[in-house]
């Protein structure tokens, strides 16, 4: 067995005792648990009985008293902070390009599956980004890959095919050199819904929406990253949405236009603003009703011109046929 995977075993097997800690079982209770572990089998096999149900009592042990010292609630809120915080530091750094706002959408599903996991490491799949993102699963790995490069994640184990991988949430290394209490850079705006949690009910059906799928009729990931962006209660220019966000200007005038004749977002005399959170989701279900019948002319008119083009090509054949004769 490789160090790595006996360090990820060990880790599993606290984790399990933890859990049995935490609803109440005793010391006694949890070593017998631990003694049908795969782990324990194998210690059993190489050690003895002896050394195995000595190792189970002192994990059983340790588990009641980390519980102990580690209340779940603080324990949780502890989490919690250090995943915001992360956020926060994401959030002030632009992410330009054209894969710019794909990348930070996916880190947000990273940000929530974080939240449910409640830790800053945990299995991940890029099949989940696709379920949590409507992003494919394709563009979900690019998308990892870059996230790893600008070392916004790291991988830190490999469960094998269709297991997924562990991930670590991590930012780039200014932040720690920097207090951590705190993003290394400027944060130029505060996101609208950044002020909500990762896990919040509001966030995740926003960032899984499917008016944001890519496309023409779409608002796509740069959209999502604009609504992300814009308050309710205070307006963003155009050109400070692009600084806070990494967007090109006219990419997010463009975007805007979309969002603002789909009612999401309104122009005003010092700059735009969203509809309130309570009526964001009925405006993005209202947008993709009305991207249905759009979806369907588009469809159909590609079966006209291919309906089109084949009549034009038989006509020719048939005239090629009777010159030929």
């Amino acid at each position: 067995m490789s160090a790595r995977r006996r360090d990820d075993e060990l880790r599993e097997i606290g984790g399990y005792a933890a859990k049995m800690a935490d609803v109440g079982f005793s010391v006694g209770q949890i070593e017998e648990a631990l003694l049908r572990h795969s782990a324990f089998h194998e210690v059993q096999g190489r050690r003895g009985t002896a050394t195995a149900r000595r190792r189970a009592r002192d994990k059983a042990a340790w588990a009641v008293r980390f519980v102990a010292e580690h209340p779940r609630d603080e324990w949780c809120s502890r989490v919690l902070a250090s995943i915001v915080t992360y956020r926060e530091t994401a959030d002030a750094y632009p992410w330009p390009g054209r894969t710019g706002p794909t990348d930070r959408r996916v880190l947000e599903a990273f940000y929530l599956s974080a939240t449910f996991a409640k830790s800053t490491k945990f299995r991940f799949a890029v099949r989940t980004i696709e379920t949590r993102t409507t992003i494919h699963w394709r563009t979900a790995a690019e998308a990892t890959r870059r996230l790893r490069d600008r070392r916004m994640i790291r991988k830190v184990g490999n469960y094998g095919p269709d297991l997924g991988t562990k991930y670590q949430l991590a930012a780039p290394a200014a932040w720690y050199l920097h207090d951590r209490q705190s993003p290394p850079a400027p944060i130029v705006l505060v996101p609208g819904l950044g002020m909500r949690s990762p896990g919040d009910r509001l966030v995740e059906q926003v960032l899984r929406h499917p008016a944001f799928r890519s496309g023409d009729a779409g608002f796509g990931d740069a959209g999502w990253m604009l609504t992300y962006w814009l308050r309710d209660d205070e307006p963003a220019t155009r050109a400070e949405l692009a600084g806070a966000t990494g967007i090109d200007p006219d990419r997010v005038g463009r975007v805007l236009g979309r969002l603002e004749r789909a009612e999401i977002a309104q122009r005003i005399d010092d700059g735009w603003v969203r509809v309130p959170d309570v009526e964001l989701l009925p405006v993005l279900d209202a947008a993709e009703s009305a991207r249905g019948p759009l979806l369907l002319v588009q469809e159909r008119g590609t079966r006209d011109a291919a309906a089109w083009w084949s009549t034009w090509w038989g006509s020719l054949s048939e005239k090629a046929a009777r010159d030929a004769a």
